[in-house]
């Protein structure tokens, strides 16, 4: 299995980048707020165990595709360094063990752009974070543009191309025909 694990600030275009590549390549989208959303029916997502649950079932899932030989998945996540840390590796043992590949991919765009992107109108399907001020505020405790440090990473500054040309970026580097 190819993981293609996509990462980066909200609002960057993660989601609108994985679905343009999921046409690209025909693998499934597991983007991060189905499994959000699931969890938040059951747990309030500003509870200590939020954050563990939501990790533990991403984990499960992508391990289950792993086994099950799924060609590839595109996965959007919210990386947050060092919190993040342990659920990264875990990820990448997890799907190595079972003979597939991680390849990571941190999409950023200028934050100006970000301010503009984060009203947008179908950010509120999924709950996302909708407004400057939210985004602001959490830019003040949040490390958003860290790197992770310990893997290879293809970085995306989409600013100024197309999700189209984004995805096209993508699935070179990780070696994808349809």
């Amino acid at each position: 299995m190819k993981l293609i694990f996509l990462y980066g600030p909200p609002a960057t275009g993660k989601l609108t980048v994985a679905k343009e590549l999921e046409k690209i390549t025909g693998y499934k989208l597991l983007h991060n707020h189905l499994v959000r959303d699931i969890i938040d029916v059951v747990i309030d997502k500003n509870s200590p165990i939020f954050s563990p649950v939501k990790n533990k079932m991403y984990l499960h899932l992508l391990t289950l595709a792993a086994k099950a030989k799924t060609p590839g998945i595109i996965f959007t996540f919210y990386y947050n360094h060092p919190r993040s840390e342990k659920f990264v590796k875990q990820l990448i043992r997890s799907v190595r063990s079972h003979g597939g590949k991680v390849y990571f991919v941190r999409i950023f765009c200028e934050e100006g752009e970000l301010f503009k992107r984060v009203t947008n109108e179908s950010r509120k399907k999924f709950k996302k974070i909708i407004t400057k001020k939210y985004l602001k505020s959490i830019y003040n405790r949040e490390n958003f543009y860290f790197r992770i440090p310990y893997v290879k990473n293809l970085d995306i500054d989409n600013t100024k191309i197309s999700p189209k040309k984004a995805a096209q970026m993508i699935a070179k580097y990780c070696k994808i025909k349809k």
